[in-house]
């Protein structure tokens, strides 16, 4: 393993602790700001904030996976069999965990950020 394979796995771990905290952080407030009384919507807009984060990190995450490990050279087969997956979030909605392997990355980013504009309109 070389030091840029150690940089790229370091990244992809402060990534991936980030982008887990991040809604966890974000549903705390949200208990706060109902606990208190003072903002019920925004504490609602919150709570689905979160899921909305957490779903698209893992997304994210996922593809940062692919790239580190395609970076070390790995055949990524295990990928590939993710790549037919799909999660549910608190909406119900389906949400790939990694989009299918033959669109182009901005054909996928296009149709996320299409699908991540619908749910932040619903909020």
């Amino acid at each position: 393993m070389t030091n840029e394979d150690n940089v790229v796995r370091e990244l992809l771990g402060e990534i991936t602790t980030l982008l887990n905290r991040f809604p966890k952080v974000l549903e705390h407030r949200a208990a706060e700001i109902e606990a208190t009384g003072k903002d019920p919507e925004l504490a609602s807009k919150l709570a689905k904030g979160a899921d909305a984060m957490r779903d698209s990190g893992n997304l994210y995450i996922t593809w940062a996976r692919h790239f580190a490990a395609l970076s070390e050279g790995s055949s990524d087969a295990a990928m590939t069999r993710m790549n037919r997956k799909t999660s549910t979030c608190k909406t119900g909605l389906p949400v790939p965990i990694v989009p299918p392997p033959h669109n182009p990355p901005t054909q996928n980013m296009t149709l996320w950020l299409a699908f991540c504009a619908n749910i932040w309109s619903s909020l």
